[in-house]
């Protein structure tokens, strides 16, 4: 699912300034995870949401104590992608920065790189 996902981005241009650390990561986890959940109360059926929400939980699920996420937990996540084919192109500034947190947080997590703040 993912390696899909790597081939439409050029990871090199993303803004990487959101996401440099695992605080950045949970931080703007956490964010999605809220605006996700504002955004299933207007739209309590979109399966995309529901999706998007799942995977988030799961994230954070799985990182929350501090615990290096598996491979294959890694490999199972691809917010990124559904945000690609469901949300965008965005209509507004606010959709923008959700379907680009998505992005951010799909990437670092896949690649989980050494966090020396965390003492890793």
């Amino acid at each position: 699912h993912t390696r899909q996902f790597t081939a439409f981005v050029d990871h090199d241009s993303m803004a990487s300034d959101i996401i440099n650390s695992r605080d950045d990561f949970w931080h703007v986890l956490d964010e999605s995870i809220d605006i996700v959940g504002q955004r299933l109360r207007v739209a309590p059926q979109s399966w995309v949401y529901q999706n998007i929400q799942r995977q988030l939980n799961a994230m954070k699920g799985w990182t929350s104590t501090g615990r290096t996420p598996t491979q294959e937990e890694r490999e199972s996540i691809d917010v990124g992608l559904i945000a690609l084919r469901e949300l965008e192109p965005a209509e507004t500034g606010d959709e923008q920065m959700f379907v680009t947190n998505l992005h951010e947080l799909n990437y670092y997590f896949e690649n989980w790189p050494d966090d020396p703040s965390v003492g890793v």
